[in-house]
């Protein structure tokens, strides 16, 4: 009985150390992937790919971005479509369990705990669900979303909150990056419109101007500050 006990043992610690490899390489392939992915879109695709892995079921997956006030949901998988994308925190079931989500600890929720946020993310019929933080850079943050009990067994909790700081640090280089973007793009057009002989005005949809280069003051003597929050049409002979 005793050498049955001991084999029992032994067999269970194998198992647990094959679930642990396993899931150290669902997140090295996922990390590859994270620091891959060009965007937004294929940061949630790449990550949806490794829960599913994670877990090893076809369960119904969310992810949710935003701000600590309100998240939407960016990205979803199994189970029904959800039917609102938009959920206020603050006012929700979420807001409940803040002070839990900000520690970047995963949180079970029963069913009968957020019925609103239930169905509104389309989950259906598993009982409860793990809600896993983001934490996207300042101002930014989101959750993870994953239905059923099989979905945090032994070790798969731990495997989503690695798997969620490696998403949200891919979702803040790509943050970073697009706002490198932005401004070198904007200090670019700035430098064209500032050289530019021709006279550049952007209004607004009641052609109301927001902006005139500084060749309006060359050619038709106006001061471009005075022209801004003017109509176009002011300038223009009867």
């Amino acid at each position: 009985w005793r050498m049955h006990e001991l084999i029992v043992a032994v067999e269970a610690a194998r198992s647990r150390l094959s679930q642990a490899l396993e899931r150290e390489r669902v997140l090295r392939s996922a990390s590859a992937s994270l620091v891959a992915a060009p965007n937004r879109e294929a940061i949630c695709d790449a990550a949806l790919a490794a829960i599913s892995e994670l877990t090893g079921l076809a369960i119904p997956i969310r992810i949710l971005l935003g701000t600590p006030e309100a998240m939407t949901v960016v990205a979803s998988s199994g189970g029904l479509q959800p039917s609102q994308t938009d959920f206020p925190v603050a006012d929700s079931a979420l807001g409940e369990h803040c002070s839990v989500l900000r520690s970047q600890r995963s949180l079970v929720l029963p069913r009968a705990a957020a019925p609103a946020l239930w169905w509104g993310l389309g989950i259906g019929e598993w009982p409860e669900f793990v809600l896993t933080p983001l934490h996207a850079g300042p101002g930014h943050c989101g959750l993870i979303i994953v239905a059923g009990l099989d979905a945090h067994r032994e070790g798969v909790t731990a495997g989503l909150e690695v798997l969620a700081t490696q998403v949200a640090l891919a979702l803040e280089r790509t943050a970073l990056a697009e706002d490198l973007l932005r401004r070198q793009s904007e200090e670019r057009f700035h430098t064209l419109v500032r050289n530019a002989s021709d006279i550049i005005l952007i209004v607004d949809a009641h052609g109301t101007i927001q902006y005139a280069s500084p060749s309006v003051e060359r050619v038709l003597g106006y001061e471009p500050q005075c022209l801004t929050g003017q109509e176009s049409f002011r300038i223009v002979p009867p």
